[in-house]
């Protein structure tokens, strides 16, 4: 399981009007855009900058391959009116997640989204304003 989605920031995710971000936040916009599916309303909050709040960076240990990648975690805050429409197959039980109701099995979740759920059960790390 997952409470994401991912991907690898490249050189074509920098642009002019976001410099200080290298590319990080268009990388997130990117990625959001291939993997569901946005209507004219939604794409429009999707290009607003309040819309994206960096969370945290971290990396995890649990595997060689997640020992070669930094996750810089970005929360994107969509329209009230928004329902999420998988764009990509291999999308597998798409929903919502209640944050205030812990996760009865932490350890069916991929590391990154294990250790993110944590650290917000425990209140290291909030979405919201704490």
């Amino acid at each position: 399981k997952s409470i994401g989605f991912g991907g690898h920031v490249s050189d074509e995710d920098l642009n002019l009007f976001d410099a200080s971000g290298h590319g990080i936040v268009e990388n997130a916009r990117r990625e959001l855009c291939e993997e569901l599916v946005f209507d004219a309303d939604e794409i429009a909050q999707l290009e607003r900058p309040e819309s994206f709040r960096l969370l945290c960076g971290l990396n995890t240990y649990d595997s060689i391959e997640a020992r070669k990648h930094l996750a810089i975690v970005i929360v994107y805050f969509c329209s009230h009116s928004f329902v999420p429409k998988k764009n990509e197959l291999s999308i597998n039980d798409l929903r919502w997640t209640d944050l205030s109701k812990p996760e009865n099995d932490l350890d069916a979740f991929e590391p990154w989204s294990k250790t993110i759920l944590a650290a917000i059960y425990s209140g290291e790390i909030c979405i919201e304003s704490c």
